[in-house]
């Protein structure tokens, strides 16, 4: 690497926009999850083909831009980069807040930055399992049909099972490590990965509730007219 200081940088933040991608698709995905309870069940039942395509999107994009995260054999993947953040801890000059009146920041020995870096690899390996089971499902399902699930896709879930609770707890685990990097090598700390512009599902299910509550309203309305009517001996 002829510019590790620079290359290494780069690299990071290409990392954490494609992690922002991911964390953000996750986090519509609960917000949708929230819906799921008695009282909102119409909601989602107005629209169900659209929420299960949706669901299905977001989960299969999830997957899918995980396993390019993380996957080893995957040149630019997180692991790598952590791979050549130990290699070129002395030449990319990681640095922390002081703020100690004279400096704001200071630099970080070559040894304890590698230090850090292997505490992040450690804690991507407590993920190992999962991110096997990520990597299945992408060379079984979602890159290409394997023969064995082309008839029955579903019996991944017996021979792979994996649940959103481990994949949150993997997407926090991955945010950790990025906010340490960006700490270290890009001199801010992010306060989360969300994409947020613009209106989310939040809005949308809301919207829905409304509308619906508006029609519930204008039916009620309607069949109080209704009845006036009648008692009046009016024609309806």
């Amino acid at each position: 690497m002829n510019n590790a200081h620079k290359q290494m940088r780069d690299w990071l933040r290409q990392i954490i926009n494609k992690f922002k991608y991911v964390s953000t698709l996750n986090d519509q995905l609960e917000k949708f999850d929230d819906w799921r309870t008695p009282k909102k069940l119409t909601i989602i039942n107005m629209g169900a083909g659209f929420f299960w395509l949706m669901n299905y999107s977001f989960m299969r994009s999830i997957l899918i831009e995980l396993y390019l995260l993380l996957a080893d054999r995957e040149v630019r993947s997180l692991p790598n980069w952590l791979k050549d953040a130990c290699r070129y801890a002395g030449n990319i000059n990681p640095t922390r807040d002081i703020s100690d009146g004279e400096r704001e920041r200071e630099v970080i020995s070559s040894d304890e930055y590698r230090i850090i870096v292997g505490k992040n690899l450690d804690l991507l390996a407590e993920h190992s399992e999962l991110i096997g089971k990520i990597q299945i499902r992408r060379d079984k399902i979602l890159a290409h049909w394997d023969k064995k699930y082309f008839n029955n896709p579903n019996k991944i879930d017996l021979d792979s099972p994996l649940s959103k609770v481990q994949l949150k707890k993997l997407i926090n685990s991955i945010s950790d490590i990025l906010r340490d990097q960006c700490v270290f090598l890009l001199e801010y700390d992010p306060c989360d990965f969300i994409v947020s512009e613009g209106p989310d599902l939040e809005v949308i299910m809301k919207h829905m509730s409304a509308k619906r509550a508006f029609k519930q309203y204008l039916a009620l309305e309607a069949k109080k007219q209704v009845v006036a009517a009648r008692r009046e001996g009016r024609d309806i």
